[in-house]
């Protein structure tokens, strides 16, 4: 997976996060990312999803929601049922 340039990183805390989170919030639509810290360290990665990123989201919540054919199962025993003998 390749990383993509952002227009700019900014380093905010964990109360500034809670406080400004609207503000935040606008600044990923327009490109911006932030590095979250948390008494002095980092702790998390805030970045904008990046278009590419939201097609494939799709493609994959499309999959599951409409499976090919080919991989459902055809049982007269329950999702749970078939769960329960996997496990075992």
């Amino acid at each position: 997976m390749q990383k993509r340039e952002l227009l700019q990183y900014k380093t905010i805390s964990v109360q500034e996060l809670r406080t400004n989170m609207p503000e935040i919030s606008k600044n990923l639509e327009y490109g911006i990312g932030y590095i979250l810290i948390r008494k002095s360290k980092p702790i998390a990665e805030l970045r904008p999803i990046q278009k590419d990123d939201m097609l494939a989201r799709e493609k994959v919540l499309d999959f599951f929601a409409r499976p090919p054919k080919s991989m459902l199962i055809h049982s007269k025993k329950s999702a749970v049922q078939i769960i329960r003998e996997d496990r075992c």
